[in-house]
């Protein structure tokens, strides 16, 4: 419900102090301060802000209480019906381990470099760290993911995406390549492994998301033929 504190079991339970979330729709200042300090009396240490650009109302709400802009979110989008066959590049294949190999956990905290996780200095428990390597083992295991593909190059995965599918949309949760290895069109071979398996499901859309401020994430998308969709910026408050 939006401008109302909603608990967040799991990232309390997760982080090991109440965690919550207000998803605001021109939230006057009074308002989120009123929130705010009864959400503080209440115990909760940490509250996620989400706030459409475009509401000027809501943005100034969140400077009042000088709360921390720490995402630009910008959530890409693409057809799958419109595009040409997609074929597998025989370096990639689908991982089928039961945990995550270190590099692959390596290749998850490459993927954060941008994360608000990583961004905010507020968090000093390794919450990033933590946050990206229970990330990828719920991938692995499927809980979070169906497909996780990897490029393997003299034994070693340079790359990876994982993908969530359902009937009508698939997203991709996570996707880095190696930082020594960037530059060769692995990437976009991972995206192409992607829509490969999304034509063979007859699945019609993808979304990804990732921070405006990581600009070579956004130019890649939009080469590999996304196109924005909607954007989002997500404050942190403490308390």
């Amino acid at each position: 419900m939006a401008n109302s504190l909603e608990i967040l079991e799991w990232d309390s339970s997760f982080f090991g102090y109440p965690v919550a979330k207000i998803t605001a729709q021109a939230i006057t200042a009074d308002k989120l301060a009123s929130i705010v300090t009864e959400a503080k009396k209440s115990g909760t240490r940490l509250i996620y802000l989400f706030t459409d650009p475009a509401d000027t109302v809501s943005t100034q709400a969140a400077k009042s209480i000088d709360a921390k802009l720490v995402d630009q979110k910008i959530t890409f989008h693409t057809y799958i019906n419109n595009k040409e066959a997609a074929t597998v590049d025989a370096h990639i294949e689908e991982f089928e381990g039961d945990h995550p190999t270190a590099q692959l956990v390596n290749l998850s905290l490459q993927s954060g470099l941008y994360s608000r996780y990583k961004v905010d200095p507020e968090f000093k428990n390794n919450e990033f760290e933590r946050l990206y390597l229970a990330w990828i083992e719920n991938s692995v295991n499927k809980k979070i993911a169906d497909h996780i593909f990897v490029y393997m190059e003299d034994g070693k995965e340079l790359g990876f995406v994982t993908l969530k599918a359902r009937s009508n949309n698939a997203q991709i949760g996570l996707i880095a390549v190696d930082e020594s290895s960037r530059g060769k069109a692995i990437g976009k071979k991972l995206i192409a492994a992607v829509i490969n398996k999304l034509q063979n499901k007859n699945i019609p859309e993808l979304d990804v998301a990732t921070q405006i401020d990581n600009a070579d994430a956004c130019n890649f998308y939009e080469k590999v033929g996304f196109k924005g969709l909607k954007t989002e910026n997500i404050y942190h408050i403490w308390l």
